[in-house]
């Protein structure tokens, strides 16, 4: 599958109830929000389309999406979780001639591009290529078209995994170490501020 074939959603709508500060997409990482972070990775990748769900009212987290580029959805029911977040935008790609969707958190930073050309690369006829990590799937996670039914009717904070149990086939793809990383606290965030020097 190829990136023109593909559109990339960006999952931004989670409250971060764990992250004691404002808003953990917007606190510093490098010396750019969080959230920055994976919308410049996916710049230049030539997806057919790059769309971000964000939380209604949150906007200066969407206007980080917005100013690269991305079309922005706003979850008018944040608390609902991220199943149902996921679910606006698989709504949204559906209504695309898109033949895949990569679903990617916003608050995974280290997430680079050759890992994402390899999702790309080895999904071939497969319904999903899901990314590894110590063993653990994970996203990012690229999903063939005949997954976006399921995609659009989840709820609550169930995500993608309800479907990965429910497809097949599913071919997995083991990610760089430390590429996995995954900002939920502010102790996450100061360990992984290393990484960006």
């Amino acid at each position: 599958m190829t990136p023109q074939e593909t559109v990339a959603l960006v999952l931004a709508g989670g409250l971060s109830r764990r992250f004691a500060g404002p808003d953990k997409l917007l606190a510093t990482l490098g010396g750019r929000p969080l959230a920055a972070h994976i919308a410049g990775t996916l710049g230049d990748m030539g997806f057919a389309d790059r769309l971000a769900v964000v939380p209604q009212g949150f906007d200066a987290r969407a206007s980080i999406f917005a100013d690269a580029g991305f079309r922005v959805i706003a979850n008018p029911e944040p608390a609902s979780g991220q199943g149902a977040s996921l679910a606006l935008g698989a709504r949204a790609v559906a209504d695309t001639p898109a033949a895949g969707m990569m679903v990617l958190l916003a608050d995974m930073p280290f997430v680079r591009r050759p890992h994402l050309r390899r999702l790309l690369g080895r999904i071939g006829s497969a319904a999903v290529a899901v990314s590894v990590a110590d063993g653990i799937r994970t996203p990012p996670v690229l999903f063939a078209r005949q997954a976006f039914p399921m995609l659009g009717v989840l709820e609550g904070d169930t995500g993608a995994r309800q479907v990965l149990d429910r497809v097949a086939p599913v071919v997995e793809v083991s990610m760089p170490p430390g590429s996995a990383v995954d900002v939920d606290t502010e102790a996450d965030l100061a360990q992984a501020e290393p990484a960006c020097r």
